[in-house]
């Protein structure tokens, strides 16, 4: 038993996608968006079933390993929302204090 990478790539894309759409979107349509992704995404894994390409599995698998990365992406993003990151290159500093003269 493998994991699926059709399924995986399905996962992290639409996963992906949604968590990156979330803030844009009024809070009531957050919800349908996340429902739509499962759907979809089971519909992905049925037609891999289906036509033989993967075990049930096969598919659980990937949405399982796929699962802990969008986990880990939306820890990190929220991290990064609430301030808490480190300053990256491109982040305004504060200014420094004048010199002090020693005399």
């Amino acid at each position: 038993m493998l994991p699926s990478g059709h399924a995986a790539t399905a996962a992290v894309a639409y996963g992906a996608a949604a968590l990156l759409l979330q803030p844009l979107l009024h809070p009531r349509l957050r919800r349908p968006l996340l429902v739509a992704v499962a759907v979809l995404n089971l519909a992905v894994a049925a037609g891999l079933v289906q036509r033989g390409y993967h075990w049930p599995l096969d598919t659980v698998a990937s949405w399982c390993l796929s699962g802990l990365l969008l986990w880990t992406v939306f820890r990190v993003s929220r991290l990064s929302h609430n301030g808490q990151s480190t300053p990256g290159p491109h982040t305004p500093r504060p200014p420094r204090a004048a010199p002090s003269d020693p005399g």
